[in-house]
C-alpha cells in the first residue's frame, strides 16, 4: 500500500519501510486527550445523518478507537481496524471493551458485505489508489 503523504517524502518512504508506522505512532502520541463526546466534531452531523439506524460499523484507520466508543454508545456494533499495533494497544488501555483489529485495510479479515457502514476519518484518503480498494468488499449492498 502506498500512501500519498509519503509521495512528498520519497526518501523517507523508500529507505525505511517502518517510516509509516513510526509516523502514525508519533501522531497518536501527540493526541493524548481521549474525547468521550465527539458530537461537537465538525464531521459528526454528516455521520449522524448517514448512520441513522443502528448497524454493524467498521472504522477504517481507527487509531486508538475513540470514535468506536462513541458509535457503540449510539447502539452500533462498531469494530475498528488499524495497522499500528502499539496504537491499538494504547486504545485497549483507554477503552477495554472496544473491538480492535490489527490489519491492512486492503486485506481485511472479514467476510464480504459484513458491514452496514464504513467510517474513515483520516485513513483511506491517504491511499494513492483512492478509497475504493480499501474496504470495498466489506460493505453490504
Amino acid at each position: 500500500m502506498r500512501f500519498t503523504q509519503y509521495d512528498y517524502y520519497p526518501a523517507v518512504a523508500s529507505n525505511d519501510p517502518d517510516a509509516m508506522t513510526r509516523y502514525w505512532e508519533a501522531h497518536w502520541r501527540s493526541k493524548q486527550v481521549w474525547q468521550c463526546d465527539l458530537s461537537r466534531e465538525p464531521i459528526w452531523q454528516t455521520v449522524r445523518d448517514v448512520c441513522r439506524r443502528s448497524g454493524v460499523l467498521l472504522e477504517a484507520g481507527c487509531g486508538r478507537g475513540q470514535w468506536l466508543e462513541f458509535f457503540t454508545a449510539r447502539e452500533h456494533l462498531a469494530i475498528g481496524v488499524d495497522f499500528v499495533l502499539s496504537v491499538l494497544r494504547d486504545g485497549r488501555r483507554h477503552a477495554p471493551a472496544n473491538r480492535l483489529v490489527c490489519a491492512d485495510l486492503r486485506r481485511l479479515p472479514f467476510a464480504a458485505e459484513q458491514f452496514d457502514y464504513v467510517f474513515s476519518n483520516g485513513a483511506v484518503e491517504h491511499d494513492i489508489e483512492g478509497q475504493r480498494p480499501c474496504c470495498a468488499r466489506c460493505i453490504a449492498s
